[in-house]
C-alpha cells in the first residue's frame, strides 16, 4: 500500500509541483489549504482545510503516513488584524504536535538559507525557530536553496519578470552565494526521503554542483529562461529600498518585497548543521535551458499559427508544433523579434523565397501548416464553398498579387537575413 503524504500549502509554488511529483511517484497525496486558496493544479486530489492561523481539526491527520509541510505566513496582510504572534512557529507547533500524538513516520519541514537566529526578517527568524522544534526521529528540515525553475512563482518567478521588464536591474548583495536547485529535483529529493533514503533525523541540504554568485544567478534566470540579456547595478539596500517604496507610489506596484529584499541583503553561507546531509543535485541551468526553449517555441507557435491561418489555435495544437520542432535536428527556437510576435503579419515581409537560405523559417512554417490543416479551423479558411461573385474574386486575386509582387524584393533582400 502506497504511503499518503498530507502536503501543506499545496497550492503554492512548490506545493502544486509536489502534488503532480507525487501522484506520478505512486503516492497517495492530501492537499492542506487555507480556504480561497487557488486550487486548479489540485484536480482529482483530496483537499482538507488547513490554516496557520487557525485552531486545527484533528481529522486532518486521518490516514496520514508523511507530512511535508510547505505552508506559511509570509506576508502581513495574510494574518489576522492585530495579530502579533508569529504563526509561522505556532501553527507550526500545532501540526507537529498533531503529527507526533498519530505517530506519523515523518514530517519534514521545509526551511529556508535566510534562516538564522538573528535574520534581519521575521520570515528568517521565524523558520529557525521552527528548526529548532524538530528534534524526533522521522522529523528532517530540509534546506533547499535558491528553488528554480516550473512557474514563475516565488523569489524565482519575481526574478524572472523583472528581466523580462528591465534591460537593468539593482541588485543587493550581488556576491551573495546562491545555491540553484531545480523545483523538480528538490520535490523527487523529498519524496525520497519520505521512503526512507536518510537517516531518522537531522537536516537535509540540497546543493547543485556549484555555488554562483547572486548576479550571476540573475544573468541566468534572464538568458536561459526568460530569453533576454539584462545589466546588473550592485545598490545598497537603504537606497534600493527606498526606490522601492517611490515606485510603488507612483506606479502602483513595488520592484519586490521588502521583506524579500532584505533577506537577499543577509545572504551568506550557511553555517553546517548538526546531523546534515547533503544530497547534491545537477546544476538547474540544464532545466532552465530545456524550460526557456519549451516557452520561446511556444510563443514561436502562436506567432506563426496567427501568420497563417489569421487566429488562435488551441493550446494542445500549439504543444503539438513544440513536440513537433524538438524532434528537429536543430530545435532551437526561432529570433523572432517583438514586432513580428505582436503583429504576425508583419512575417509576410521576410517569408522565404523559392532559393532562399533561410531553410529554417521555411521549415518550421511548413510545420505549423501541416498542424493547422489537421485542426477544425482550418477548414472555413482553406476550404471556402461560398459563392463570391467571379468580380470580387477576381478583385481579390489580383490585389494579392500585386501585394506579393511589391513584397518579393522585400523577401529576396530578407532571404539571408541569418537573426532567424
Amino acid at each position: 500500500m502506497s504511503v499518503s503524504i498530507l502536503i501543506t500549502g499545496a497550492s503554492g509554488y512548490i506545493g502544486s509541483r509536489l502534488v503532480v511529483r507525487a501522484k506520478r511517484f505512486g503516492f497517495q497525496v492530501i492537499a492542506a489549504v487555507r480556504p480561497g486558496a487557488g486550487r486548479a493544479s489540485l484536480a482529482d486530489t483530496e483537499v482538507r482545510h488547513f490554516d496557520l492561523t487557525e485552531p486545527l481539526d484533528p481529522s486532518l491527520m486521518d490516514g496520514v503516513g508523511a507530512v511535508i509541510h510547505l505552508a506559511a505566513v509570509i506576508r502581513e496582510d495574510s494574518q489576522p488584524p492585530g495579530a502579533t504572534e508569529d504563526f509561522n512557529v505556532t501553527g507550526t507547533r500545532r501540526l507537529l504536535r498533531l503529527a507526533r500524538e498519530r505517530r506519523v513516520a515523518r514530517f519534514l519541514f521545509v526551511s529556508s538559507q535566510s534562516a538564522a537566529p538573528h535574520a534581519p526578517t521575521k520570515y528568517g527568524r521565524s523558520k529557525w525557530q521552527i528548526e529548532r522544534l524538530l528534534t524526533e526521529p522521522g522529523e528532517i528540515v530540509i534546506q533547499p536553496g535558491m528553488v528554480t525553475g516550473g512557474a514563475p512563482h516565488g523569489v524565482y518567478g519575481t526574478l524572472v519578470k523583472l528581466c523580462r521588464r528591465w534591460p537593468i536591474l539593482p541588485l543587493v548583495n550581488g556576491g551573495a552565494p546562491v545555491y540553484p536547485v531545480h523545483i523538480d529535483d528538490l520535490c523527487d529529493g523529498m519524496l525520497e526521503i519520505v521512503g526512507g533514503v536518510v537517516p531518522e533525523r537531522g537536516t537535509v541540504r540540497f546543493t547543485p554542483p556549484a555555488v554562483v554568485p547572486f548576479s550571476q544567478y540573475v544573468h541566468m534566470l534572464a538568458s536561459l529562461r526568460a530569453g533576454c540579456a539584462v545589466a546588473t547595478l550592485p545598490v545598497p539596500v537603504g537606497p534600493l529600498l527606498g526606490m522601492n517604496r517611490m515606485i510603488a507610489k507612483l506606479r502602483g506596484w513595488p520592484l519586490v518585497s521588502e521583506e524579500r529584499l532584505q533577506g537577499l541583503a543577509a545572504l551568506q553561507v550557511p553555517s553546517p548543521r548538526p546531523q546534515e546531509h547533503v544530497i547534491t543535485v545537477p546544476s538547474a541551468a540544464e532545466h532552465l535551458a530545456l524550460e526557456g526553449r519549451r516557452r520561446r517555441l511556444l510563443v514561436e507557435g502562436r506567432t506563426l499559427f496567427r501568420y497563417i491561418l489569421g487566429q488562435r489555435l488551441s493550446s494542445m495544437a500549439v504543444r503539438h508544433y513544440v513536440r513537433a520542432i524538438l524532434r528537429e535536428e536543430d530545435p532551437s527556437p526561432l529570433r523572432l523579434p517583438r514586432a513580428f510576435v505582436v503583429w504576425p503579419t508583419l512575417l509576410r515581409c521576410v517569408e522565404p523565397v523559392t532559393g532562399s537560405q533561410n531553410v529554417r523559417l521555411r521549415r518550421r512554417l511548413r510545420a505549423a501548416m501541416r498542424i493547422i490543416e489537421m485542426t477544425p479551423q482550418a477548414a472555413p479558411v482553406f476550404h471556402n464553398y461560398d459563392r463570391t461573385p467571379w468580380f470580387i474574386a477576381a478583385t481579390r486575386i489580383v490585389a494579392v498579387s500585386l501585394a506579393e509582387l511589391l513584397l518579393l524584393p522585400v523577401r529576396y533582400l530578407a532571404a539571408d537575413y541569418s537573426r532567424y
